[in-house]
């Protein structure tokens, strides 16, 4: 039923991008088909993997690969057969490990989906399922939303995660013990500059704010200090 909708949804252009690469490949394969001399190429194709795999050169490999085996000893060649053997387990064997890992992986991801979020698991569909459609009324519009630029100090208090609230989502990461998927809780990229922010607030004017903290520290550490020093001593030592 959901492969019927799915077929429904692509052939009624309900899923217009891969309704569009569908017919723009077929009418690409179908000017290929009616351009390109097919019968031309398959006949020359075949003659050429003929001529290759079947040609007078493979006495070559006859020569290079069957005869020093046919001139093994019976001992020599049960050796080699049992090289092969063994090399074709031990190849076989890492196959079967990987699949055994990879399926014990998953098993255990979905379980432990299953312990953590129980019945709020749930499934995305990739294409649309949908039974009934929404198409829009006409007199229906919809309005491109812009959030709206925030200051560098308002930023600066997003990166710090004030009055910052996100949940996580149902990704889970680590091998032995999965846990849920950390995320970041700011907008703003911690430990970098920001691009994105308020035009009432110019980079001038942020550097000039930025320099003039800078320049009163330096003043008050230049001058306050050494009177805040003699200050003491005169208390302290009357």
């Amino acid at each position: 039923c959901h492969w019927l909708r799915c077929c429904r949804n692509v052939i009624l252009w309900q899923e217009c991008y891969l309704s569009f690469w569908i017919t723009m490949g077929s009418l690409v394969l179908s000017f290929a088909c009616l351009f390109i001399p097919w019968f031309f190429i398959i006949r020359w194709t075949s003659r050429i993997v003929a001529w290759t795999l079947f040609g007078p050169w493979m006495m070559l490999v006859d020569i290079h690969y069957w005869v020093p085996m046919e001139n093994m000893s019976e001992e020599d060649r049960i050796e080699e057969k049992e090289k092969a053997r063994k090399m074709r387990k031990v190849v076989f064997k890492k196959q079967i490990e990987e699949a055994r890992t990879q399926k014990e992986k998953a098993k255990k991801l979905k379980q432990m989906k299953r312990y953590i979020f129980g019945k709020f698991i749930a499934k995305v569909p990739v294409l649309k399922e949908d039974r009934h459609w929404d198409v829009p009324l006409a007199e229906s519009s919809a309005t491109l939303y812009k959030p709206k630029p925030l200051p560098l100090a308002e930023v600066a208090m997003m990166e710090a995660g004030y009055h910052r609230v996100r949940l996580p989502g149902q990704q889970l990461e680590g091998d032995m013990i999965p846990v849920v998927q950390s995320t970041n809780t700011t907008e703003a990229p911690i430990g970098q500059a920001t691009k994105k922010h308020a035009k009432s607030e110019s980079d001038t004017a942020a550097y000039t704010k930025v320099g003039s903290v800078v320049v009163g520290a330096a003043l008050i550490t230049y001058f306050g200090v050494p009177l805040l020093a003699s200050l003491g001593a005169s208390v302290f030592g009357s």
